[in-house]
């Protein structure tokens, strides 16, 4: 997923920033990844993310759009009466 600065606005930086994620997760969703919140000095090439297998890196604006466009669709779920289940759970390696 792609994101130029010069075509496009902020205001889909949000659905841009969710569609790379989630497919980022579907694609993953069995395995164990390596998510790094990237500095400002390093900026991926296609302005999102970058990926090396199962690591990817974020920069903080792009996972704050993401995250914002995430609420909204939780609460647009909540208006529209959907029911969902979210499921946490501990993995053992993460408490050592």
């Amino acid at each position: 997923m792609e994101f130029d600065d010069s075509t496009m606005s902020y205001s889909d930086l949000p659905a841009q920033a969710y569609s790379a994620l989630n497919n980022f997760f579907s694609m993953y969703e069995n395995e164990v990844v390596e998510i790094e919140m990237l500095p400002p000095a390093i900026q991926p090439t296609d302005g999102l993310l970058m990926q090396d297998g199962l690591n990817l890196g974020v920069p903080k604006k792009v996972l704050v759009a993401a995250y914002l466009k995430a609420r909204e669709l939780f609460f647009e779920g909540i208006k529209a009466g959907a029911t969902s289940t979210v499921n946490l759970t501990t993995c053992d390696y993460c408490l050592n």
